[in-house]
């Protein structure tokens, strides 16, 4: 019977949490891309700052706009 221990060895439930880790920063960056449009900064910048796609912030720009 595998233990706590043994689980978190295995390769499967390490390319899970790091998954689980890449979705978090995903949504930070997200997130900070939505306050950075709030207050009018150009999407080139925020692209930058954020590693986001241009295609990606203006999508985020079009839903805030709703």
């Amino acid at each position: 019977m595998l233990e706590v221990t043994d689980i978190r060895q295995t390769r499967v439930f390490r390319e899970i949490l790091e998954e689980g880790r890449e979705e978090g920063r995903e949504v930070e960056r997200t997130d900070f891309a939505r306050k950075m449009l709030l207050k009018n900064r150009p999407i080139a910048e925020i692209a930058e700052m954020t590693g986001l796609a241009p295609s990606k912030v203006r999508k985020l720009s079009k839903m805030a706009k709703k």
